[in-house]
């Protein structure tokens, strides 16, 4: 016999708030189950470590990285099909932020020249420059704390 107090784990994942049929068959595919304690015992498939936080001189190639840097200046490409780049520095060196298909009126509002920010994702060596491609976070310096430090992943359906 069940104690009353568990009864909600067991209902069905249509009862959560905001996860009718169609999303609901997605995420019994996933899971594995269709009650809410499958998303319970659903473990991610790995794990994303954002606590390396080094100069980016010192920033390992091919790692996930969490860099303070400062914004040195856009570079709009001439070519459209180019990618849009946007140099930042830090007391060590520059590294380029890369975006493919970017709105550069975006990318200026999101990092303006001048402006710190805390930036994460994975570094890369490409033709003897640092760069980081589409940063997974970018968030104004004094925010870093809102950057997981380490992130589950979970497969997708």
């Amino acid at each position: 016999m069940r104690p009353p107090i568990l009864f909600p784990l067991f209902a069905p994942l249509t009862s959560l708030p905001g996860l009718g049929p169609k999303l609901a068959a997605l995420v019994v595919r996933a899971v594995g189950g269709d009650r809410v304690v499958n998303l319970l015992w659903h473990r991610p498939a790995g794990v994303i470590d954002r606590t390396a936080t080094p100069r980016i001189v010192d920033a390992p190639d091919g790692a996930v990285a969490t860099l303070i840097v400062t914004v040195d200046r856009h570079i709009k490409p001439a070519n459209p099909k180019l990618p849009y780049k946007v140099r930042c520095r830090d007391e060590t060196g520059f590294i380029h932020l890369v975006f493919f298909h970017a709105k550069g009126d975006w990318l200026e509002k999101q990092l303006p020249v001048g402006a710190r920010r805390a930036i994460s994702g994975r570094v890369e060596r490409f033709r003897e420059e640092i760069q980081m491609s589409h940063p997974d976070h970018v968030v104004p310096a004094e925010e870093l704390a809102s950057i997981a430090r380490i992130e589950p992943t979970y497969p997708l359906t």
